[in-house]
């Protein structure tokens, strides 16, 4: 696996996304975790124990350079008691780029696309804390703190 093929999986990541969006980085962070360790999506991300469990550096980064060639967009959310959650959602350009990756990924590996897509729609319907139980399980990676 590739960096190219892990970057195009996130992007269809996004795309399938209801709204082309993610709130929150846990959630990005436990939903790609999930893919990768629970359902053999082939992404190739080095997870370790973090806060809230499985965390990786690389994707981090990853989504941070997806922002700078706003490919994402970053919207603070304040969510009370001064804490901020950070959502992401394709631009426009995103969003195009996104239906191009997926329908390149339909060609090459029609079905992991379809993997994809049925993953993300399940993931969506758990709640965070949900999603960090299962990707703790997944990657066999607790918390730090």
């Amino acid at each position: 696996m590739t960096l190219e093929q892990s970057l195009e999986l996130l992007i269809a990541t996004f795309g399938f996304s209801s709204g082309n969006k993610i709130e929150g980085r846990t959630r990005i962070q436990k939903e790609v975790c999930d893919l990768q360790f629970e359902h053999n999506i082939p992404l190739d991300f080095a997870f370790h124990s973090y806060y809230y469990g499985p965390y990786s550096d690389d994707l981090a980064g990853l989504v941070d350079d997806l922002v700078d060639l706003k490919i994402l967009r970053e919207d603070a959310v304040e969510i009370g008691y001064g804490n901020t959650r950070y959502d992401y959602s394709l631009t426009e350009e995103g969003r195009q780029l996104s239906e191009r990756v997926i329908a390149k990924l339909r060609e090459t590996d029609n079905q992991v696309v379809e993997q994809l897509a049925r993953r993300i729609r399940e993931i969506e319907s758990l709640s965070t804390p949900d999603l960090i139980d299962r990707a703790k399980l997944a990657s066999r990676m607790e918390s730090t703190a």
